[in-house]
């Protein structure tokens, strides 16, 4: 029996969240306890799912841990000493959720933390915060952390999506990692490739998928725009996902500023569209900075660009060297770089056989990354903690 305890499961089959929860529901008896309804793909498969009561005066975030330890207590209060180690808690990196897989592990349960995006996420979000409760989430969160920073080596095992060194402050005993990266679905995107429908190009396309900001890199492209107006006429950058109110300034003054005609942002698209937009493009971008939180990750877009079979332009960090190699899959350069950067565009500009090559090479490299084989190790050691009685 695994408790899966989170904030949420957002819907999306591009979401680590989501493709983490519907694999271990499939494979093994399954309740969820969230501060929200879980994605209704995920709960088809989950044993039960349950709330957590508080939402509407907003105290489900300070309720969850104590809501949930009361529910798996009372759930297995009948459960012989045998039966209660054959229970796994299952949480993910938000520090509440470890907290709670904790405070369970005290109790004698055995947890799982997963850790898909930097338990410091939520400090670095919050940290230019203007406003009050904007500035009094960040100092709430850098406590959090401090607990966390104490306790999470403590778990029984860790389920690692991120670049190994990207823990190294929690003093974490290796043997108790197991290292994966993120993913795709394979045949969800075969199945949408073959949908997709062509259109006609009559631009060099440079495409961004992502959250669209200034800590994401929109500078940088937007330093590149104005270096390559004059070199490529014809190039254009798409900016794809959400973009907060201060981006959508930024952009806009700079666009002025320069007279840009070369950018174009489309905001959040459905999984369906980004995918057409992608077929589309001559090169997909990865444009993060070296930041503590950045430099890990293993980024889902990444690996859809890579089934898409295009060039892939990318910074130089550690999580994005385990995936893609510099002129074999992908052009990597030195983060923050837009020289480096627009040097880059350039090659797959004027070289179409390096571009095919890549965009070939990634295409098949891609194939190792589908979810089936990243959950494997995942699913073997919940077989072992769970004594196999799924």
């Amino acid at each position: 029996m695994i408790f899966f305890i989170c904030p949420t499961i957002s819907h999306g089959p591009n979401r680590t969240q989501y493709q983490r929860a519907l694999c271990i529901a499939k494979n093994f008896k399954t309740v969820f306890l969230s501060n929200a309804p879980i994605a209704k793909e995920v709960a088809r498969y989950a044993k039960t799912c349950k709330v957590c009561p508080g939402s509407h005066w907003h105290l489900d975030e300070f309720l969850l841990p104590f809501w949930s330890i009361w529910y798996i207590l009372k759930y297995t209060r009948s459960y012989s000493q045998k039966g209660k180690r054959q229970i796994v808690i299952y949480t993910t990196y938000h520090s509440i959720s470890i907290i709670t897989g904790y405070l369970l592990k005290f109790l004698g349960y055995k947890w799982i933390a997963d850790i898909w995006d930097h338990p410091r996420l939520q400090i670095e979000i919050n940290k230019k915060a203007k406003n009050l409760d904007g500035k009094l989430r960040y100092w709430y969160c850098i406590i959090l952390h401090c607990l966390v920073k104490r306790i999470l080596k403590l778990a029984d095992c860790i389920v690692l999506a991120l670049h190994p060194d990207s823990i190294a402050e929690y003093n974490i005993n290796r043997t108790k990692i197991i290292e994966i990266t993120n993913g795709c679905d394979l045949s969800l995107m075969k199945r949408a490739e073959n949908e997709i429908r062509k259109g006609f190009k009559e631009s060099f396309k440079v495409i961004y998928v992502g959250h669209v900001s200034i800590e994401r890199g929109l500078k940088l492209i937007l330093d590149a725009c104005c270096l390559l107006q004059k070199d490529i006429p014809i190039i254009q950058f798409i900016l794809i996902g959400e973009c907060p109110d201060s981006a959508r300034k930024f952009l806009g003054e700079t666009v002025s500023k320069y007279n840009l005609t070369n950018i174009k942002l489309l905001g959040e698209l459905d999984h369906r569209r980004v995918l057409e937009e992608l077929n589309q493009a001559d090169t997909c971008l990865f444009p993060f900075p070296d930041t503590p939180e950045l430099r890990w990750i293993y980024p889902i877009k990444v690996f859809e660009y890579m089934f898409i079979g295009k060039p892939i332009i990318a910074t130089d960090l550690p999580g994005i060297r385990r995936i893609l190699r510099h002129e074999v899959d992908a052009l990597l350069f030195t983060p923050g770089n837009p020289n480096e950067l627009c040097n880059c565009i350039k090659k797959v500009y004027l070289d179409k056989r390096l571009a095919l090559r890549l965009g070939r090479n990634a295409k098949k490299r891609v194939e190792k990354f589908d979810w089936s084989i990243v959950h494997k190790p995942v699913i073997s050691f919940l077989q072992i903690a769970a004594g196999e009685i799924e």
